[in-house]
């Protein structure tokens, strides 16, 4: 029955209208047999045309899939051919074989979106100009956040769930692909999609006053590395030598901002750029992080969802994983994301001269001080000297009036007569869409940080430059190539890094 009732309410979801004239198109595009257009109203409104059923065929669509989910192994379900050798055969038991054959590239679709896919909203999830989705109550259209949709924040869309059962039957199902089921007693429930995508649940109206709703921000299908970051205008080459001089040497950095601001994916880039043979812990919530190291141990935390006192004993949360990578002799410990007291150990992995990143919710480096000396983080004046670079990342509207994601503002912290304090390094110019400085001799004579690094590393200043240009050049000549792509990307960086001991060895 409750497969029954799950299948008749998501049936009644709408997406329309379908039949809606749209005289100016911004944006048009194919995803599969679907079809996404994107008006050019004040707002803009994001329309799904998918492959539509007769009224004829409706009730034998639903008979077909409610007999699917019933008798196809998970195996079977993983194959599209049979899937719908399976769907032939039920639709000739319900003596509808020629209705089904008639009509068999809309069944094909429709059949394989609810057991393959998301559903209502599979289209959004296979748009790669989404970004994120957003159920937040009956006869709200569902939004979008669209990469490409200049000025736009959140974006509605022509579909719409009509009561809080629809939403409720729709959240059950996207969850227990995960195994996880959202109900009363639980009504906000966290998991990631098997792609990766994050989702957070509002169940029924237990703790809202719309209705149940659901927030997907859905993750990209390839990591991004530092060429990809620098094909996007999020900062420029010489920006990226001078933070990746700070990785390769193992320094303690954070990246700052707000909400969807960019943080992971700079965080993730600048991974992208550790030595080939360093061993690297990452500490996650949600796993987010990938990276092409073979010496890489990624660390998730585990969430109890039962009832029991003892159950919090399972738990385990981001400061006792932080504490136990103190232990494995790792050269970096990166953090997803910084919160709360475990930024402590962050601290002390920083202090014992392991490399530690992080992303932290701030909007200038002289709030993240405040915020980190302040409980519940109370980090000591001297451990935030240990901080090299502060990296801001805001999403803004560039001069061609597109929203894009820029690290605006790169600090590094040093120690001055008041104490620790930021020193600005780069700045972003909204004028311009560039960045200041632009000349590395500049920058070496702004910074702090590469003079000591420099000491550290026994370089003269004509070594330094030469050091920062040559990663500067070789980011720029991998950006000319077009070589962004992960795989390609990250085994030129490995190589570089190979040359680079090469030479050491001669």
């Amino acid at each position: 029955m409750a497969i029954r009732k799950s299948i008749a309410l998501t049936k009644r979801v709408s997406i329309k209208p379908t039949n809606v004239k749209i005289t100016d198109t911004y944006m048009e595009y194919q995803l599969g047999q679907a079809r996404v257009k994107i008006s050019f109203e004040t707002p803009p409104k994001y329309y799904v045309y998918e492959p539509q059923l007769s009224e004829d065929s409706k009730k034998l669509f639903q008979q077909i899939l409610e007999e699917l989910y019933l008798s196809l192994t998970y195996e079977e379900a993983q194959d599209p051919e049979k899937i719908m050798a399976h769907a032939e055969r039920i639709a000739a038991v319900l003596k509808g074989l020629n209705t089904f054959r008639r009509e068999k590239e809309a069944f094909r679709y429709l059949l394989l979106r609810e057991i393959q896919g998301y559903g209502v909203l599979d289209v959004l999830f296979k748009d790669p100009y989404v970004e994120e989705i957003s159920i937040e109550g009956p006869n709200i259209p569902v939004a979008i956040v669209h990469k490409e949709v200049p000025g736009a924040r959140w974006i509605d869309t022509n579909i719409v769930f009509h009561d809080d059962d629809e939403i409720n039957a729709y959240l059950t199902w996207i969850s227990q692909k995960v195994g996880v089921v959202p109900s009363t007693a639980f009504p906000i429930v966290e998991y990631s999609l098997p792609e990766g995508h994050r989702v957070i649940v509002f169940y029924a109206r237990e703790v809202t006053g719309r209705g149940p709703g659901m927030t997907v921000r859905k993750f990209p299908e390839e990591p991004f590395t530092a060429p990809k970051l620098l094909s996007y205008g999020t900062l420029s080459p010489l920006m990226m030598a001078y933070l990746w001089l700070f990785v390769e040497n193992k320094a303690f950095m954070f990246v700052i901002g707000e909400m969807a601001s960019g943080k992971t994916t700079t965080l993730q880039s600048l991974l992208t750029l550790i030595p080939i043979d360093a061993k690297i812990v990452t500490i996650e919530d949600t796993p987010e992080l990938r990276l092409p190291h073979t010496h890489w141990q990624p660390l998730y935390t585990r969430t109890s969802f039962a009832v029991s006192e003892s159950s919090t004993r399972t738990e385990i949360g981001l400061m006792q994983l932080l504490k136990a990578s103190l232990r494995t002799r790792a050269d970096y410990v990166i953090v997803g994301e910084a919160r709360g007291a475990e930024v402590q150990y962050l601290v002390q992995a920083a202090a014992m001269g392991q490399g530690s990143m992080s992303t932290f919710h701030a909007g200038s480096a002289h709030e993240a001080l405040v915020r980190l000396r302040s409980p519940p983080l109370n980090v000591q004046e001297s451990f935030l000297a240990l901080i090299w670079a502060i990296v801001l990342m805001r999403r803004v509207l560039s001069p061609q009036g597109k929203w894009v994601r820029r690290v605006v503002r790169t600090w590094e912290i040093v120690t001055g007569e008041r104490g620790v304090e930021p020193m600005e390094m780069f700045q972003w110019d909204p004028t311009t869409d560039t960045f200041i400085p632009d000349d590395p001799e500049e920058v070496i004579r702004r910074s702090f940080r590469l003079k000591m690094l420099a000491e550290i590393r026994g370089w003269s200043e004509d070594e330094l430059y030469w050091e920062l240009k040559t990663r500067m050049d070789f980011l720029q000549k991998l950006l000319e190539e077009g070589i962004t792509s992960f795989d390609v990307a990250s085994k030129r960086i490995m190589d570089f890094y190979k040359e680079r001991m090469a030479q050491k060895k001669r």
